[in-house]
């Protein structure tokens, strides 16, 4: 009697365990919810319903996902550059007319037109900073990914859960498709 009791009681602890899946989606949605509400889903009475895989992701699938992108990301890249290029030209304008003048007046308000104009070129380039890199980084995962287009990159799940909302005290029943990184070991979305 003993030992089926302890075998029923082995099978009950692991059947009660979450699956490698639901332990990552687990992770994923904790990390969301203590970013955007600073609670962790354990204060949510976060439950997992359902979990199933639906799909892989190929990296051909990713092709028509990027193209848009990197074109986007070029267009910004452009628009930025286009910009400062003129924003230069009028850095040039203002100095060279600042330095014509004799009047105190005059030579505050060049001035202040040069401090707002290095602002505008420094916030330019702050943007130029930020989309460059993404650029570069999309342009060589579409390169990698037209290299083997047949590789799987993701798998996609089918995910129910819900979750108590403490502003409104209602629990929320919530379906969504999350994708993991390639090698299958975290979540990296939802959508």
């Amino acid at each position: 009697m003993n030992k089926l009791t302890l075998l029923l009681l082995a099978v009950l602890l692991i059947s009660c365990e979450r699956s490698k899946e639901e332990q990552m989606f687990y992770d994923f949605m904790d990390g969301i919810t203590i970013k955007s509400v600073n609670m962790s889903i354990k204060d949510l009475d976060f439950k997992i319903i359902s979990l199933n895989k639906v799909g892989l992701v190929a990296a051909k699938d990713s092709i028509f996902i990027l193209e848009p992108l990197l074109d986007e990301l070029r267009v910004k890249i452009e628009e930025q550059k286009t910009s400062i290029e003129k924003d230069l030209d009028e850095l040039y304008k203002y100095n060279l007319d600042k330095n014509k003048t004799k009047r105190k007046e005059a030579i505050s308000i060049y001035q202040n037109l040069i401090d707002l104009t290095n602002g505008k070129i420094e916030d330019r380039q702050e943007v130029l900073g930020i989309y460059t890199p993404k650029f570069a980084k999309t342009s060589s995962k579409l390169d990698e990914y037209r290299l083997d287009s047949t590789r799987v990159i993701s798998t996609k799940y089918e995910v129910t859960y819900s979750m108590h909302m403490p502003d409104t005290d209602l629990t929320n029943t919530i379906k969504v498709y999350a994708y993991t990184n390639e090698d299958n070991s975290k979540f990296l979305g939802i959508e």
